[in-house]
């Protein structure tokens, strides 16, 4: 391997949590500790909960989509045709753009991902920690993206790179890569997929030769509910044990020794077990209810920082609630410079979305139209965060379309079960509860404010069902 002056020297101390967190023993912690009352584990469990969400969730997934998609992890599924309804290997799955994926774990070695040039349409590239937290963010406004080799190493890895490889760190042994590209019509896919046919991903001890993943059989009962689904449906002692489990590989981060300090007498910790059989009955029985407690919780607290009816996402760091809210609502934490990444869950009125109740209007007012150059998207999604069966098959509205704009420049798509008639840009929606997402990438480095958001209002008078 050729040496090119871009060493890697191991860091597991800075991602390691301090003694006073997850490292000690009840023995061991300062003076003047009391153990806490069964209150105060109550409210120490359903801190630990929220706070272990993307983890656990992280896991789940990884889980789910290889399983769904017959694709090990370390190595890259392919995505070559549009999502509909029966789309299952992923929650959330974004209109027009073919996806590219892999879960990697980075525990014995870095992996490097090949990418060819990407000329003259939008292409998201993107790797996150297993705490969801972003490592890489590239985006090509539509602009040529330059082939590259971007290798991925994990907190303890100490090594040389090659020449030509930009490197970066995780501070966690698994993390997820995707690549998006832009699709601009049917004839256009196959372009893309000779782009994806081009990508290559494989340890760096395979670096120059080739590298073959394992075969993963499909699984067919993992993937029946979807991941956020099944997060719910565990037991406290399965999550909190899979949490536990994962954080051995996956570790905290310094600024999380506070709250991990909060977790330790109730078992939850890197390496640690939860077991709750030296509980009282009433002490288990109110741990027991912090799952669906804590459910509604982060459901009250999403619609507590809604903008316009939307859920915006961002970099939340230690702000554990908010990093569980997005986490809970399949938002990206953090977009990066010209892109708006948010979903809807209620109208202009705070009325959960509802097309058995209303039907709706998504108004952009002039000012806020995207560009022409933009790329964007607003999709409609059903119980699990998966497209739903219309009639014509049309689960999104955006760039992709031939909208037809209102004589003042504004745009109105309108969101029901029925047709709204000729001349209007209509969005199919189930008899049901649904969500939107709204996804835009600017032509240009200049990120959209969210208070551009547009507005979702019923249709009321004669219209309204």
């Amino acid at each position: 391997m050729k040496k090119a002056g871009y060493t890697f020297i191991a860091a597991a101390a800075a991602f390691s949590v301090m003694a006073t967190g997850c490292g000690s023993n009840v023995a061991d912690r300062k003076n003047g500790y009391r153990p806490k009352t069964d209150a105060e584990l109550v409210s120490a469990a359903k801190d630990a909960y929220i706070y272990g969400f993307p983890l656990v969730l992280s896991e789940i997934e990884k889980k789910y989509m290889t399983a769904a998609s017959g694709t090990p992890v370390n190595a890259v599924k392919n995505i070559s045709v549009f999502p509909d309804a029966s789309f299952r290997i992923f929650s959330n799955p974004e209109p027009f753009v073919f996806t590219s994926f892999a879960w990697l774990d980075l525990s014995s070695e870095p992996f490097v991902f090949d990418m060819p040039e990407i000329d003259g349409r939008y292409a998201f590239f993107s790797v996150a920690d297993a705490w969801k937290n972003e490592i890489i963010s590239i985006r090509s406004y539509g602009r040529k993206l330059a082939a590259q080799k971007t290798a991925i190493a994990g907190p303890a890895w100490s090594g040389v790179m090659p020449e030509g490889v930009t490197a970066y760190r995780s501070g966690t042994n698994t993390v997820f890569l995707s690549l998006r590209i832009q699709v601009k019509d049917v004839r256009d896919a196959a372009a893309v997929k000779k782009i994806q046919g081009l990508l290559k991903l494989y340890p760096l001890s395979f670096y120059g030769m080739e590298f073959k993943p394992p075969v993963l059989k499909q699984e067919e009962a993992v993937y029946k509910n979807s991941p956020v689904e099944q997060a719910f449906s565990m037991s406290l002692t399965e999550y909190f044990n899979l949490l536990n489990q994962s954080m051995v590989s996956n570790l905290p981060f310094p600024a999380d020794a506070e709250a991990l300090d909060n977790f330790l007498d109730l078992g939850v910790a890197p390496g640690m077990r939860f077991d709750m059989s030296g509980f009282s009955y009433d002490l288990k029985d109110s741990l027991n209810k912090v799952p669906l407690l804590t459910e509604e919780y982060i459901k009250n607290k999403i619609a507590g920082r809604l903008t316009k009816g939307w859920l915006v996402s961002g970099d939340f760091k230690t702000d554990y609630i908010s990093r569980a809210s997005a986490a809970f609502a399949g938002l990206k934490p953090d977009t990066g410079p010209g892109a708006v990444y948010a979903k809807a869950y209620v109208d202009d009125e705070g009325e959960t979305l509802d097309g058995s109740k209303n039907k709706y209007t998504l108004h952009f007012d002039k000012d806020i139209v995207p560009a022409a150059g933009s790329f964007w998207s607003v999709a409609l999604y059903g119980t699990g965060g998966f497209f739903v069966k219309n009639g014509i098959n049309r689960f999104a509205a955006g760039s992709a379309d031939n909208l037809k704009y209102n004589k003042d420049g504004s745009l109105d798509i309108y969101i029901q079960t029925s047709n709204p008639g000729t001349g209007k840009n209509r969005l199919p929606c189930p008899s049901g509860e649904f969500t939107l997402i709204f996804r835009q990438a600017a032509d240009n480095d200049s990120a959209p404010a969210s208070a551009q958001l547009p507005g979702i209002s019923k249709i009321k008078g004669d219209e309204k069902k």
